[in-house]
């Protein structure tokens, strides 16, 4: 959830640092709940429920090895080794660097609320992403 304004924003002022300053990670520190966005998807009509780490792989297995639907959560996955799913995540990636040269440089990112999540879903859907039935 890092607008895409934000983002450019962070940008502008990351170019203005001394060149031995070359590797951030410019992205919103502000991460919601899983559980607020569930309740902001269930709200907005994208019915959602939690499920157990099993039942999860299962379903990406069953869509991975269908073509129509592997191309599309293909993207969830960074590799597949032996049935065992490694999912790309944010839980262990660190930006705590680049957040700190960001507020030197008085940038600050925006809260995740559930009105910007309520509108991040609306431009998903506008795109397809949620799909049919046949997806």
């Amino acid at each position: 959830f890092s607008p895409i304004d934000f983002v450019a924003k962070a940008v502008l002022k990351l170019a203005q640092t001394p060149d031995d300053c070359i590797c951030f990670q410019p992205l919103n520190p502000h991460r919601p709940l899983m559980g607020d966005v569930i309740r902001v998807m269930n709200e907005t009509g994208y019915p959602v429920c939690g499920a157990e780490d099993e039942d999860v792989d299962a379903a990406l297995n069953e869509a991975l090895a269908d073509d129509k639907k592997s191309s599309i959560v293909g993207s969830l996955i960074a590799y597949a080794n032996n049935d065992d799913i490694q999912e790309i995540g944010l839980e262990s990636f660190d930006n705590s660097y680049t957040s700190r040269v960001l507020e030197r440089l008085g940038f600050e990112w925006p809260e995740t609320g559930s009105d910007y999540m309520r509108r991040f879903l609306e431009k998903l859907s506008e795109k397809g992403f949620f799909g049919g039935e046949d997806q």
